[in-house]
């Protein structure tokens, strides 16, 4: 199982979509299962929120990207007005998925750096396994992450924002 999450941990965040799904959908039901019976700390308490990024083909314009400021806000205004319908676009398949369970993670400047900038899913699921304590002999800073896994379920997703209206609503006071 170490190495399975090991690979998990290392695909590459923003990169190409996952082929093993049902496999690793029965590897991370096995893991559940396990940790409830034996170790019930690695799970996430029932119903707590959990945020994931949901990057669309067309990545929200940044301004640190940009020399001319009128360049970038008529790419902003553009992508603004022709981005599409928020949840339509999300293909909520029950697959067991990365989430993660700090605000601070979403917003951070290494989620920036990786353009992981898009819409911002809210769910609160009610079977989830934190990753990042099961992680401890795996090089990297993979633990600031927060990782969670949970299935990626329509019903149980609360809302999907944009980014800057996640910040206001979610932001700690």
């Amino acid at each position: 199982m170490e190495e399975f999450i090991e690979s998990w941990i290392m695909h590459k965040i923003g990169g190409e979509a996952r082929t093993d799904l049902a496999d690793s959908d029965q590897k991370w039901e096995q893991l559940h299962c396990k940790l409830q019976e034996h170790d019930p700390k690695q799970l996430l308490a029932d119903h707590q929120l959990l945020f994931r990024i949901h990057t669309t083909n067309q990545k929200e314009p940044q301004r640190e990207d940009y020399d001319d400021a009128a360049q970038f806000k008529a790419d902003y205004q553009d992508y603004q007005t022709h981005r599409p319908d928020t949840r339509s676009e999300i293909e909520f398949n029950d697959h067991w998925v990365s989430f993660t369970d700090s605000f601070d993670v979403i917003t951070s400047k290494e989620f920036a750096k990786k353009r992981m900038r898009g819409l911002v899913i809210v769910a609160k699921p009610d079977k989830a396994i934190k990753v990042y304590p099961q992680i401890t002999n795996v090089k990297g800073d993979f633990a600031d992450e927060k990782e969670v896994v949970a299935p990626f379920s329509e019903q149980n997703t609360i809302e999907v924002l944009n980014y800057h209206a996640f910040i206001s609503k979610y932001h700690p006071e």
